[in-house]
């Protein structure tokens, strides 16, 4: 077996982010629950946002364990991304798909990346702690979502 070079370790790892959200961004456009185009552009926005601020906190604070880490969340990111892929040719051959199986594969997708990335956290090394901020950082794009994008009053 050969080893694989760095360099190659990071273009594979950009390359996932780079697919996890061109996935994310045709399951957005082609969403029912958008009313509007501002609204998916801002959607998206948010869902990138939550990618670089990921990719930039690990920048940051590891070390040694940045290139396993980006790595293991890379290919996390686009799992989940691929767990909505089944939507998309759905709504891309036959139109519209109905709400009800736009709302399974978010679930899908978020269950997926719940384990998943938590599976990352623990294969890169690192302390349980990245996978507490990554679900806060979630919960906080959730949140920014439902009361900026859809104006859904949470108190």
């Amino acid at each position: 077996m050969f080893k694989q070079s760095k360099g190659n370790y990071t273009q594979r790892t950009t390359l996932y982010f780079i697919y996890a959200f061109l996935i994310t961004a045709w399951f957005i456009k082609d969403s029912p629950i958008y009313s509007s185009e501002n609204q998916k552009i801002f959607s998206g926005v948010i869902v990138f946002t939550q990618f670089c601020v990921q990719w930039m906190a690990a920048l940051l604070f590891l070390k040694g364990e940045r290139q396993l880490f980006l790595r293991n969340i890379s290919r996390t990111y686009l799992i989940g991304s691929m767990m909505l892929l089944p939507y998309c040719f759905s709504a891309f051959f036959k139109g519209n798909t109905g709400f009800e199986f736009f709302f399974v594969s978010l679930l899908l997708y978020t269950g997926v990346m719940i384990f998943s990335y938590y599976r990352s956290v623990k294969k890169s090394f690192i302390g349980i702690h990245w996978w507490s901020g990554w679900l806060f950082s979630t919960t906080i794009a959730i949140i920014i979502q439902l009361k900026i994008v859809f104006n859904v009053s949470l108190i």
